[in-house]
């Protein structure tokens, strides 16, 4: 008996040692192709900037119609190719936080594949990826992508956006005015940090080829800083007081000065902001994205909305060289981690990181396989990649032999679509 007793513990050491590095970047054997990761070690770092005189829209003062101008701190999680010295392993703990309704903050750990401060790998210059969360999220909550691009030689930066961090949430306005202002603030930030010779960037990131990923209402603010411009008449438009959001409007002078030529890409998971009521985005805006564009969506998405949200977005931006995969039978949680051991004690906190049908780990595959395909394309020229987004038929369900999915397995391309529409003549 004492034979089985340490047995069975000894098997609870090991379980409970592999659950803890259970890494998301690194796909299930069912991945597509292009879900595996590269071949570049990576190393992860945090640190903070900070955007100075940004107006506090929650302090908004309706006598005087203005709002008090503050340094907005922005904590940055970046991972980059790089060298593990040698007697070090590339394996770090993240530190996140559930927000149960009603409840505490809870903590909790994810282990990620980077190796903390290690030294970058140079020699080449890598294309930045900004990575957006949604409302709420963290800087972690997508590190299923982080990782996984930069093993494929990307610097990726991902954001904690203030005032919707989760766990430390604040009014909505200032969520729907700061979204795009902090993307387009964290690219300039990195690119003055790569022209220090001392610092870590240096000599290692091209910031003339930028991407921006957005999940949620981290799509919402990637389509407006990447050309779509919000509607004067939407609904952030009304619930941003003081005519603060105006300089992100369509049409704005302001707005159409920005500098956007480094942003070559975007990819919008699940974007919140197009559906009804808020019909954020109007045609003229949703014309003004004329990068290429990849939307991901569950075709049950009861936040986001479906055809009156994210393919009416996708269906607009008639300028952009564009795709949309689609999840059927999918809801909104097409873009964050899976749900780690914490949120499942109960529903309502599980819910918001897991699917109904999906296996999350299976979407999160299928994300990195597109992902990678699209930004191996339009960041690096890859042509190879092209065959990955041109499918023989729209729908995987169709695909037989001959009109297989490039990169998926016999018999395991199912419930997909995945629909690409060149640009209109500008």
């Amino acid at each position: 008996m004492r034979r089985l007793a340490a047995l069975a513990l000894f098997s609870c050491a090991v379980y409970a040692q592999q659950s803890a590095e259970t890494y998301y970047s690194v796909p299930p054997i069912d991945a597509p192709e292009l879900a595996a990761r590269g071949s570049h070690a990576v190393g992860v770092r945090t640190f903070t900037i900070t955007n100075p005189d940004q107006p506090d829209i929650l302090q908004f003062d309706r006598a005087t119609g203005k709002a008090p101008l503050t340094p907005r701190a922005l904590t940055i999680e970046l991972w980059y190719p790089a060298v593990i010295p040698a007697g070090q392993r590339e394996h770090t703990i993240y530190q996140n936080v559930l927000a149960p309704r009603g409840g505490a903050p809870i903590p909790y750990q994810t282990a990620g594949k980077a190796l903390r401060d290690a030294p970058p790998k140079t020699g080449e210059r890598y294309p930045l990826v900004i990575v957006s969360h949604g409302y709420p999220g963290s800087r972690v909550f997508l590190t299923w992508l982080t990782e996984n691009l930069a093993s494929k030689g990307y610097v990726v930066a991902a954001i904690d956006h203030t005032d919707s961090v989760t766990g430390a949430v604040r009014g909505f306005a200032s969520t729907l005015l700061n979204r795009a202002a902090d993307q387009h603030f964290t690219i300039d930030a990195l690119a003055a940090m790569e022209r220090q010779e001392s610092h870590v960037l240096h000599g290692i990131m091209d910031a003339g080829r930028v991407a921006i990923v957005g999940y949620s209402m981290g799509g919402y603010g990637a389509l407006a800083a990447s050309g779509a411009g919000y509607s004067k008449q939407g609904g952030s438009a009304r619930v941003v007081p003081g005519g603060y959001i105006d300089d992100w409007t369509a049409g704005s002078p302001k707005y159409d000065a920005r500098p956007r030529g480094h942003i070559k890409a975007v990819v919008a998971i699940a974007p919140w902001g197009a559906q009804p009521p808020h019909n954020n985005w109007d045609a003229a805006g949703l014309a003004g994205l004329r990068i290429p564009s990849l939307f991901i969506v569950g075709n049950q998405d009861d936040v986001s909305g479906y055809e009156q949200g994210v393919k009416r977005a996708y269906d607009g931006a008639v300028r952009s060289n564009r795709c949309l995969l689609v999840f059927e039978n999918a809801r909104h949680n097409v873009g964050g981690n899976p749900a780690p051991p914490e949120a499942r004690a109960a529903f309502p906190t599980l819910e918001s990181f897991e699917e109904p049908v999906w296996r999350k780990e299976r979407i999160t595959s299928i994300n990195q396989h597109f992902i990678t395909a699209f930004l191996d394309l339009n960041l690096k020229g890859d042509e190879t990649r092209r065959a990955y987004l041109n499918v023989a038929v729209p729908r995987s369900n169709d695909g037989k032999d001959a009109t297989l999915w490039k990169g998926f397995q016999k018999r395991w391309a199912l419930g997909l679509e995945l629909h690409c529409a060149p640009p209109a003549a500008q």
